[in-house]
Parts: C-alpha cells; sequence; structure tokens
C-alpha cells in the first residue's frame, strides 16, 4: 500500500525563438513511495524523455530516453542496516544517418553494516556495479608551474625530448614540475565497472574487559581488517564481467584493476604504557594505455613495537619488508622487482604538550631481484616542533643519509631505489612556521634545502596566507 503517488510532466512548447542549434524536450515522471511507518522503506522513480533539435523553422526528434530508478532500504533492524539503490536507462540517440541506435546502461549499489556484541563485531559491505559508453584515452604530461605538478621529467638518454618512460613520481616538491594529463579519442566502448569493500573491526575489550584468565588476555587484542577491489572491463558476460574477484583478466578484456587488503592486528592498543602492532599490506594496480598494460604490485609486512620509559619519554621499534614490483609492456626500462628491508628506531621526547623533539635512525636495504642492483641506506634525522596557542607553531628537521649503491645512478631503478637521492652523502633539512594573524587569516612560512654529493645545495621558500570565512 502506497502512501505517495505523485505524477510529473513537462511539455513542450514550441517558440518562434527557438535557434537552429537549440533543443527542447517532452519529460514524463512517476514518483511511487511506501508508508514510512513500516520496517522498510522503498522508492521508485519512472521517467520518459523526449529531445527535440531545430532545423529551421521545424522541430526533430534527436532522443528518447526511458529510465527507472529504485531505492530501498532496511531501517529498523537491531544493529543492522541494508539498503540500496539501481538506475536502469534505454537511450536512442539519433546517428549521422538519421537512424535511432539503442543503448541501454544501469549502475547501482547495495550496502550492510553491522554491529554486534557490544560493538566487538563491526562489520561494512559494499557493492557497486555499472555499465556505460566510454572513450579510450591516451595520456600524456604537461609542464606547470615550479612545484606546482606530481612528475618530475628525468632525461635519461641525455637526448633532450621528453619520453614517456622518463617521468617519475617526484621524490621533492621543488622536482615536481608536469602533471599527467589524459586525452580522449574519437573511440567509444561499452564498458562494465564494479566495485566491492569490506571492513571488518574486532575490539574483544567491548565484552572481555571485566574478565579475569584466558579471556582478560584475549582482550587485549584488536583487530583491522579492510579490502577493497575495482575492476573495469569490456567482457561481454554481463555476470562475469561483475564480478569484483577476477583477479587476473585477460589483457584484452582489461580496462582498470585495482586491489588493497589491509590488515592491522593490535595487543595493548589503547594501554599508555606499551604496545605492538602488526600490519599486512597486498596491493596490486593494472591499467591498459594505448601502448599496452602497465601493472605494480606491492606486499609489506610490518612490526612496531613502542612503550613508554617515563612521562615524556616514548621509544619505537620498527621493522618492515617490502616487496614492490612494476611491469610494463612497452616501457621495459620501468621493469623491476624491488625488495625491501628497513629497520627503525626512534626516541620521542613531549614537554608538555608544547615541545616535541623525535631523534630516530633508519637502515634500508634494497635490491632488485631481477637485475643486479642494490642499496644499503643510513639515515639519522632530528626533529623538533614547538607548539604554542599564542605564538603558533614553528617546525625544524635535519636529515643525514649515507647512500651506498652499486648500480647506474640515472634510470628508472636508480630513482626508485634512491628515493630522489644520490650515491653518497645527502643532506635534507627543513623549517616551518604557522600562525594565526587573526581569526580570520592564517600565515604559513615554509623553507626547504636539499644536499647531494656531486650537486649543487638547492634551497626551496613558500609563503601561504589562508582567509577563513
Amino acid at each position: 500500500m502506497t502512501d505517495l503517488l505523485e505524477y510529473n510532466t513537462f511539455h513542450l512548447k514550441k517558440r518562434d525563438s527557438l535557434r537552429a542549434d537549440s533543443y527542447a524536450f517532452n519529460q514524463a515522471k512517476v514518483f511511487i513511495k511506501n508508508n514510512d511507518s513500516l520496517p522498510y522503506l522503498y522508492n521508485i522513480s519512472m521517467m520518459n524523455r523526449l529531445d527535440y533539435i531545430t532545423l529551421g523553422d521545424a522541430l526533430s526528434l534527436n532522443s528518447i530516453e526511458n529510465e527507472i530508478q529504485l531505492s530501498f532500504e532496511l531501517a529498523k533492524l537491531k544493529n543492522n542496516r541494508i539498503r540500496g539503490d539501481v538506475t536502469y536507462r534505454n537511450s536512442q540517440i539519433k546517428d549521422s544517418t538519421k537512424k535511432f541506435s539503442n543503448e541501454n546502461f544501469f549502475i547501482g549499489g547495495v550496502e550492510y553494516s553491522g554491529r554486534f556484541f557490544k560493538n566487538a563485531i563491526v562489520l561494512t559491505t559494499y557493492y557497486e556495479a555499472g555499465s556505460g559508453m566510454e572513450q579510450k584515452r591516451t595520456f600524456s604530461y604537461l609542464k606547470v608551474g615550479e612545484g606546482q605538478g606530481v612528475y618530475t621529467w628525468r632525461d635519461y638518454n641525455n637526448n633532450g625530448i621528453e619520453e614517456l618512460e622518463e617521468f617519475e613520481i617526484a621524490t621533492f616538491q621543488d622536482e615536481a614540475n608536469y602533471l599527467k594529463i589524459w586525452l580522449n579519442t574519437q573511440e567509444y566502448i561499452l564498458t562494465y565497472n564494479n566495485k566491492f569493500t569490506q571492513t571488518i573491526q574486532l575490539r574483544p575489550a567491548n565484552v572481555w574487559r571485566d574478565k579475569k584468565g584466558f579471556l582478560k588476555f584475549l582482550s587485549r587484542f584488536a583487530n583491522s581488517t579492510t579490502f577493497n577491489a575495482y575492476q573495469k572491463n569490456t567482457i561481454q558476460n554481463s555476470i562475469a564481467a561483475l564480478n569484483p574477484f577476477r583477479f587476473n583478466l585477460e589483457d584484452s578484456v582489461l580496462i582498470k584493476s585495482t586491489m588493497n587488503f589491509v590488515n592491522t592486528l593490535s595487543f595493548n592498543q589503547s594501554s599508555n604504557i606499551w604496545g605492538i602492532d602488526f600490519v599486512t599490506q597486498e596491493t596490486q594496480n593494472k591499467d591498459l594505455v594505448y601502448y599496452g598494460v602497465e601493472s605494480n604490485q606491492l606486499s609489506l609486512q610490518e612490526f612496531l613495537i613502542r612503550g613508554t620509559l617515563w612521562k615524556y619519554l616514548t621509544i619505537k621499534s620498527v621493522y618492515s619488508h617490502s616487496r614492490k614490483a612494476t611491469k610494463s609492456e612497452y616501457l621495459s626500462s620501468r621493469n623491476y622487482r624491488i625488495e625491501n628491508h628497513t629497520f627503525q628506531e626512534s626516541i620521542n621526547f613531549n614537554h608538555k604538550n608544547e615541545l616535541f623533539f623525535v631523534l630516530s635512525y633508519i637502515y634500508k636495504n634494497k635490491r632488485n631481484t631481477i637485475g643486479i642492483e642494490k642499496s644499503q641506506q643510513h639515515q639519522v634525522s632530528l626533529q623538533c616542533n614547538y607548539r604554542s596557542a599564542k605564538w603558533g607553531n614553528l617546525a625544524a628537521t635535519i636529515q643525514y643519509i649515507l647512500m651506498q649503491y652499486n648500480g647506474e645512478e640515472y634510470n628508472t631503478i636508480s630513482y626508485e631505489i634512491l628515493e630522489g637521492l644520490k650515491n653518497g652523502n645527502n643532506a635534507l633539512w627543513s623549517l616551518g612556521y604557522q600562525t594565526d594573524i587573526t581569526n580570520y587569516l592564517q600565515i604559513e612560512l615554509s623553507y626547504n634545502g636539499r644536499f647531494s654529493t656531486g650537486n649543487k645545495v638547492i634551497h626551496t621558500g613558500n609563503l601561504q596566507l589562508r582567509a577563513h570565512f
């Protein structure tokens, strides 16, 4: 039984003032909605639209659209919620031969969230799928103002020509002088896309905090899991095209595929005295560009221990192991698989939440497992931060990095392994100040310096003025 039924129409009225390039339309809509007092809600909308184009003094039918939208929600389930929506559209558009071509599109999604056992278990699930016509794209790089971009150009072969394999994501902002721009072609293809997201949070302390023995021990653990998958493809079988768990799609039907899995297992997460975290991450990205398929993968395991020696002094130890791989069908110079072991020790000093010091040492061992390149990195850094409600924030950092690298320095692999630095001695330093001039005006000053063996010192300054209305 419905409590709302609405019918709207929008009729075309011919006007002599219509120009030859103007459009007009005739549109009808119907809305249906159920009674809000029921344990579920739904809404249905149907639309028919006719578009006309003026040819001289006459009107000619140019396109026909029929659309139906449905949304629903189960809103009165205890600690659970389910809602979703779907839209289907049929379009008939007149082509250059004055014939109507028929196209069908849809997009929809469903979301579930649930809480159990006093929020000890929290679940969120989301799935979305759709179809549509898309222009094939190529890309290029556009030079912008100094430090206003994302990418840097490295003329690896010294020929003075900007080639696609010579652009890298800039490590330092003063080198970020290029943006990647996508260029549409005149070719259209039918694509399907799907997206799936799942999060799971486990907090045993919510139910076992006051227990004793083994259950009390288990209550000290917490776990957070996030999984994301997204695909865009041209598979003709719509059922297979909408499956977000097909991670090994053939290159002939792939447009884009991404997958990201992160899990964090913690012990004593809420403790101010000490705690342990173990992080696992798996990431995969695959893109079809006009010259072929590019893919990259990242696998990371990180183990972190933190402890408070006394009120103002905290120590942190981190070990991480990662594998990062990039593969390109056309740009073979960008192919690498780098294994990285990192050890980090840091001491944090905090005085009255106003003055902060962080002294740290980092050791990295990197190796390209499909080549001969390898490096060792020793880094010592000191950070200082002063925060005052009256005077603002003052931050300073100084770093010394010793690089020991055995390969050629001027290629994509060296830029990745050396992290934009040079073989030998490197130093980085920065100074920043931020304060509120008035209640509505904020000023920020920053200065960065960089030195590497064989290179001149680089100085970069920046001034920002923000107004809050």
